[in-house]
């Protein structure tokens, strides 16, 4: 009966220690920023200039973050009429 208690107690005094040890710290220390090196770089106005489908294609991007640093806004808009959909392409997309 002794030896039953003092397994129990011991795992459980194990069971605090190793929480103790491995948990993670309250306190904060982030600023809620979301942040990636490669889309920082992607911000700003862009000029687009290529080929598709063998016709030359120019477009204009505008990326910046939005809602409080959590997602980055990319709005992209053709300059020329898209053959098959008689429209200039426009697109918005959101990376958070």
């Amino acid at each position: 009966m002794f030896k039953n208690i003092a397994i129990i107690i011991i795992v459980i005094a194990n069971t605090f220690i190793v929480t103790d040890v491995f948990s993670q710290n309250t306190k904060d220390t982030t600023d809620h920023l979301f942040r990636d090196d490669l889309l920082d770089h992607l911000v700003g106005k862009w000029s687009i200039t290529s080929f598709a489908h063998g016709s030359p294609f120019t477009a204009t991007l505008d990326a910046d973050w939005v809602l409080h640093h959590q997602f980055l806004h990319i709005h992209f808009k053709g300059n020329e009429v898209v053959p098959w959909f008689g429209v200039p392409m426009e697109y918005e997309e959101y990376i958070g």
